[in-house]
């Protein structure tokens, strides 16, 4: 039916417009010619001709009009069918769009379908992993758990070994009845160095496991502390077992050497007050009389270093001094006459006459040398009251045997391959060195030899720590050592 009216549509139209148009043209030739000619001038064959150009006229334009018509129902019957093609193909178009949608659609959750599937699969997969990765991390746990309590159970048994073999060291330490017994007697010393080498090897496992050591076996790696000249360090362990052991000769032991470390820094009130107190936590211990003697040794340390710093001016202050260091003479004196001071007498004589060649050494006063020779004499046949006699004889001009000095020089030598620390082995050399120096026989290259092995020792010393000089009775620094030494080698081992 659309089609059949889209065929009639151009005749319908022109009938109408031939009937609207011809008239129309007709009333405008008729009105052009009315008003452009005058009435009086048109005549009859004028205006015949005129109608005939008008009737040609007008079947020309009733001709144009209908090409017109026609070219524009051709022009219409194109946009119809221009538009009706399009149409189609839209439609088309569309269709095609919508079937590359649905298989895109398709295709798309196909995609996200096996996508699910390999998520799905990577979590059963990961699950499983997962799974077997905390079942491999529980036995991993347990191995570990197993081998930390073997560990544990391991250094627990060295540990106790070790404090077993501690506590007998300490027994023998004991039955000596000497303090010093421990890193004087080589057995001991090496017994000292093997233990706290053994306690090295687990003290990380302890760490670990949180384990402290026990009290015998903190002193011993205290002592190797001091055998190494590592004071501070010392100190810090003999205080943890000063802490651990309040009572006990383990305790007494403990805080002896923390006071003889103190000395060793050169903090000598701190050594005497450590000394004191334990003079007054132990009363009536054997070994009460050899406290008080080395708490007052340790007094006499302080004020020779106080009036070493002393300037020369200073002559009230330093006699005070000096009658401080005759109190602590006396008070050896008495010390030495008490009963409880029999087992060590010696000890106490020799300490006794260090004080009084200190005083000797200072103000030049030969009847001073002359006491000490004799404090020495009664202090009896040991290597140091022996060497003290030699010196306080050889300072007052008496003749001395060199055998004597020969004997002196042979005790040294043995000492020296005992002993571990440093700084004993530059008090031993330079006891050699001054016992050589007093033998008219040695040889200029024996001397430079024992002078050699003395700065060698000195330069193995802790810089921190003090050494005994043989000349002034006293701990002194490392460099005043040196140079109280060039100079007695300037002055006596270069003779001719």
């Amino acid at each position: 039916m659309v089609g059949n009216r889209g065929g009639q549509w151009p005749q319908t139209k022109l009938r109408h417009l031939r009937m609207i148009g011809i008239p129309l043209v007709i009333a405008a030739i008729i009105i052009t010619v009315v008003t452009t000619t005058p009435a009086s001038a048109v005549t009859v064959a004028q205006a015949e001709e005129f109608r005939a150009e008008a009737a040609t006229d007008i079947a020309v334009l009733k001709r144009n009009v209908e090409i017109l018509f026609y070219l524009m129902g051709i022009l219409g019957a194109l946009v119809l069918g221009g538009g009706v093609i399009g149409l189609v193909l839209t439609l088309r178009d569309e269709r095609r769009a919508g079937r590359a949608f649905e298989v895109a659609l398709a295709g798309e959750k196909a995609e996200q379908e096996r996508a699910a599937l390999v998520h799905s699969k990577f979590l059963d997969s990961s699950k499983d992993t997962l799974d077997l990765v905390n079942a491999t991390l529980a036995l991993a746990k347990e191995a570990n758990q197993r081998a930390m309590k073997t560990q544990e159970d391991k250094a627990k048994l060295i540990l106790r070994e070790l404090t077993n073999e501690s506590e007998g060291l300490l027994s023998d330490v004991y039955l000596n009845g000497d303090f010093k017994a421990i890193v004087e007697n080589p057995q001991m010393s090496a017994k000292v160095q093997e233990i706290a080498s053994r306690l090295a090897s687990i003290e990380g496992y302890l760490q670990v496991l949180d384990i402290e050591l026990t009290a015998p076996c903190l002193f011993v790696r205290g002592i190797d502390r001091h055998l190494k000249e590592e004071p501070t360090l010392a100190i810090k362990e003999l205080e943890r077992v000063a802490k651990m052991q309040s009572e006990g000769e383990l305790a007494l032991y403990a805080n002896y050497w923390i006071g003889y470390e103190c000395n060793n820094l050169g903090l000598h009130e701190k050594a005497a007050d450590t000394f004191r107190r334990l003079t007054e936590r132990f009363p009536n211990d054997v070994k009460t009389a050899e406290l008080k003697r080395i708490e007052i040794e340790s007094r006499f340390f302080h004020h020779a270093l106080r009036y070493h710093d002393l300037p020369s001016r200073a002559e009230q202050e330093r006699a005070r001094i000096i009658e401080e260091v005759r109190g602590c003479e006396q008070e050896l004196a008495d010390l030495a006459d008490s009963p409880s001071a029999q087992g060590i007498r010696t000890r106490i004589l020799n300490t006794q006459a260090n004080l009084v060649t200190w005083r000797a050494h200072t103000t030049g006063d030969t009847g001073l040398w002359r006491a000490a020779a004799d404090l020495y004499e009664q202090a009896g046949d040991s290597l140091w009251p022996k060497f003290g006699y030699l010196e306080a004889m050889t300072n007052l001009g008496q003749p001395v045997d060199p055998d004597e000095y020969q004997w002196v020089v042979d005790t040294v030598m043995k000492k020296i391959a005992q002993r571990v620390e440093p700084r004993s082995k530059v008090l031993l050399f330079t006891t050699k060195l001054i016992a050589y120096c007093r033998q008219p026989h040695r040889t200029p290259g024996e001397l430079d030899s024992a002078y050699s092995d003395v700065l060698q020792a000195t330069g193995r010393v802790n810089p921190l720590m003090r050494v005994y000089s043989q000349f002034t009775k006293t701990n002194i620094p490392i460099e005043d050592s040196n140079e109280e030494l060039r100079k007695f080698y300037r002055e006596l081992a270069t003779r001719p």
